[in-house]
């Protein structure tokens, strides 16, 4: 992995970096990906991940940040103070983390084989469909769907939910230069199939 830090504004003013990585399981390119602090050890990064979508339990409310050297120098003692003070997890939660761990592996295993099923099937299927185009994300479990016709994202949106399927539009997830609509590929084959029968009435 190559890390251009000309294209990181935050390292030339000094500012920490937050590494959002809690996809960090389902990447497809590669067979894993690895922390950017484990790279760059003169920049203070903050790695966040948690249980949510790890191990796919969002109740249990358990997510850490982990710092690199120069981090923890610079920012650990306050982080500490601020985890005590208001966001500390519940004890169930931590006493379970270590099992979760050791036992939680085949289920990542497990769900990053459905998932990438669905992204591949999905992508596929919307491929076939005239005017729609599948983006395959490099990681992750969502999918944006480009499209080539004269209807607004919300327009479009609205459509697919009134066929049955629901959907996001594009914008809630970046400023994407062409009109789309975002799918989650935890959806099971069924429903992508209905996806793709609602994408045909809709554009019809």
């Amino acid at each position: 992995m190559i890390i251009n830090k000309n294209n990181f504004p935050a390292f030339s003013q000094g500012l920490p970096i937050i590494c959002d990585e809690v996809f960090s399981e389902f990447c497809w390119n590669q067979s894993y990906c690895p922390a950017l602090g484990s790279f760059i050890s003169d920049i203070p990064i903050f790695h966040l991940n948690g249980i949510s979508k790890m191990f796919a339990l969002p109740d249990l409310k358990l997510g850490w940040i982990a710092l690199n050297d120069v981090a923890a120098m610079q920012y650990g003692d306050r982080l500490e103070i601020l985890n005590d003070t208001f966001l500390g997890a519940n004890s169930f939660s931590q006493y379970i983390l270590e099992l979760l761990f050791l036992k939680g592996q085949d289920f990542i295993a497990e769900m990053r084989a459905r998932i990438f099923s669905n992204l591949m099937y999905a992508s596929n299927l919307i491929d076939s469909i005239h005017g729609f185009h599948a983006i395959r994300p490099e990681g992750g479990y969502y999918l944006v769907v480009q499209y080539d016709l004269p209807i607004d994202e919300e327009e479009m949106v609205v459509g697919l939910i009134h066929e049955g399927v629901v959907t996001y539009p594009g914008y809630f997830f970046g400023d994407f230069k062409f009109n789309s609509f975002v799918i989650s590929c935890l959806s099971d084959q069924e429903t992508i199939t209905k996806l793709g029968q609602a994408l045909i009435s809709v554009s019809s």
